[in-house]
């Protein structure tokens, strides 16, 4: 399985702002969810028929050729609307060494006190030298120490077929991790369970990029980005901290991006 690079992946928002996560506050360090503005914290990227979701975590998620005795949990809203509860949860098993995708059958909502689990029987597709998951060292040092990534790569036509889904079928995701896939009792980020799924995205394709100093070739920080439509601005965006810039999601079209504060060039 070959992996998006880690400018190819797309840093989750929550009303447009990446998600942070405090250092420190969960152990052992490998669930410990961490993330800042310039490093955040988690992220999702479709690539070549796959679904990739993306954890910072403070320590290596991995023990043993596997991972650790834990879960790396997605929970899944399908239709727009949190009143009834997520649909799916999306969980690696480190007991197990397994991705699983478990439904949310009987539904208790509104759920402040994270009491609602999914009641369906796991779909289990087994990891295998970490083909569909991995645990790599990260772009960064949150609490002093280097940090890793664990990915979780899932088929977009099994997420399809499985959930009910389609190319533009708009879906909001809650990333924490846990004991395991039916007590979510470790790092949640936030308490808020429905407040803090991220902003909608879709399976389709998401616009990014690259802008670059003409003079030696670096990524330029905190450029501002506007993508238009011919004259109709559509969008804005920030690039990180290496100069990746992302829209998410665009209708389908031909579009410019520009930026007034740079002369760079736009990849």
């Amino acid at each position: 399985m070959a992996f998006p690079d880690n400018s190819e992946f797309i840093a989750m928002t929550n009303d447009g702002i990446p998600f942070t996560a405090a250092i420190g506050d969960e152990n052992p360090a490998g669930t410990d969810i961490v993330g800042t503005e310039e490093y955040p914290a988690i992220y999702f990227v479709t690539k070549d028929n796959n679904a990739y979701f993306r954890f910072r975590l403070r320590g290596n998620p991995t023990f043993g050729g596997g991972f650790q005795n834990f879960a790396w949990i997605i929970l899944f809203d399908t239709d727009s609307d949190l009143t009834d509860s997520y649909e799916w949860e999306l969980a690696l098993r480190g007991n197990s060494n397994d991705v699983v995708l478990i439904e949310n059958l009987i539904k208790n909502s509104p759920s402040p006190d994270w009491g609602d689990r999914a009641e369906g029987t796991p779909i289990s597709f087994p990891i295998t030298g970490y083909d569909i998951a991995r645990g790599v060292i990260a772009d960064s040092t949150l609490g002093g120490v280097q940090n890793y990534f664990l990915d979780i790569c899932i088929d977009e036509s099994t997420l399809k077929s499985t959930l009910g889904i389609s190319d533009e079928t708009p879906l909001r995701f809650r990333y924490f991790t846990s004991a395991n896939e039916i007590n979510f009792n470790k790092d949640r980020m936030c308490e808020d369970f429905d407040a803090c799924f991220t902003d909608f995205v879709t399976l389709g394709t998401v616009f990014s990029g690259l802008v670059i100093n003409k003079e030696d070739g670096s990524g330029i920080a905190g450029a501002l980005l506007e993508l238009y439509d011919h004259d109709q601005l559509i969008d804005s965006t920030t690039t990180d901290a290496t100069g990746n810039y992302s829209f998410l999601n665009p209708p389908a079209g031909e579009y410019t991006v520009r930026s007034e504060e740079h002369t760079s060039e736009l990849q």
